[in-house]
């Protein structure tokens, strides 16, 4: 059997080399690795699917079983192919009507922004792979699926990068006599005690990390501060690379008509966004005021949740399509 979710977790596998992870972004980028998984291969769009129709079925046995619609967010700018696999989620579900919310507009409402309102919006994604600054406009004169993207930048900076920091700064600090690291690069269990750092110091000022070497089988524990974590993100040029980011999408909003000053709410999602230092850079350049930053985690998903059934956006699965051989002779 597969474990999922929470469950790999408490069972401490989440470092497993038959662990796998990040499955929405090598779907988005139509990976087409195969990943070995109970003595077989299977496909990232598989893995996902499995898992997702599984959530949902929980879903319904534990809640109301007549679900009537499903509601997914997508990023901006996500491929067709992405919201096809999304329909073969929810046909596997057993779901007949879905809808599919653009994140954008996912995260003004789970702001608790009407999305009735025209307004410019900018949205700061730190996430585990990567930050996505987007500015878009929103409003019942936009598209179909209720935002316009008027400029978009990606950057490296994110949790993953985060962690190598403080993996580097770990062995940077260490007393015990040269080469007791190996000569190896960053270990998987270092780097999954620095992710669960990082992740403490966002609701925290202080944290440990503690793994056991997998070389010596020695057990280290190393206290990791708030204000270290302040300093690493620094010493890297990650606020640096922060406002370039910020400040490169909006040289592109000025070049299509959209100034600085039309942005009417600067909000954030991503669980890194609750990082201080990093939340600060984005408060200098925009005010207080303008900057939503209270749900980076739960704001799109909120948003999703207080969709509206039935909407012009959802989609009814009423047969299964397959593609069939044409023989050109007997025009069947």
């Amino acid at each position: 059997s597969r474990i999922m979710g929470l469950d790999v977790l408490r069972r401490g596998l989440d470092e497993s080399a038959v662990t796998v992870q990040h499955l929405r972004h090598f779907i988005l980028n139509n990976s087409q690795v195969q990943v070995r998984c109970g003595g077989h291969c299977v496909s990232y769009p598989d893995l996902g699917r499995e898992y997702l129709v599984s959530l949902i079925q929980r879903a319904a046995a534990t809640g109301d079983p007549d679900i009537e619609e499903v509601v997914f967010s997508v990023p901006p700018g996500s491929p067709l192919m992405f919201r096809e696999w999304l329909g073969s989620v929810a046909a596997g579900s057993g779901i007949t009507k879905y809808s599919v919310m653009d994140e954008i507009s996912a995260a003004a409402a789970g702001y608790g922004f009407s999305l009735e309102d025209d307004m410019v919006l900018m949205v700061i994604d730190i996430g585990d792979e990567k930050t996505t600054v987007t500015l878009a406009s929103l409003g019942p004169r936009e598209t179909l699926n209720g935002s316009r993207i008027i400029a978009r930048t990606i950057s490296d900076l994110s949790g993953t990068a985060i962690d190598c920091w403080i993996a580097h700064e770990v062995r940077q600090r260490d007393t015990r006599k040269p080469g007791s690291w190996g000569s190896g690069g960053l270990s998987p269990e270092l780097l999954a005690a620095c992710r669960k750092a990082r992740t403490d110091l966002t609701c925290g000022d202080t944290a440990k990390i503690f793994f056991t070497e997998g070389r010596t089988g020695e057990n280290i524990a190393r206290p990791f501060s708030g204000q270290d974590l302040e300093n690493t993100i620094h010493m890297n040029k990650g606020l640096f690379e922060l406002d370039r980011v910020i400040s490169q999408t909006l040289i592109l909003g000025e070049s299509r008509g959209h100034s600085s000053g039309s942005i009417q709410h600067v909000l954030m999602t991503g669980k890194d966004s609750l990082i201080p230092s990093l939340q600060a850079v984005i408060v200098s350049k925009f005010g207080r005021e303008r900057v939503h930053c209270n749900l980076p985690a739960t704001a799109v998903a909120l948003g999703a949740a207080l969709h509206p059934a039935g909407t012009e956006n959802s989609r009814t699965l009423e047969r299964d399509y397959a593609l069939r051989y044409w023989d050109a002779g007997t025009s069947r």
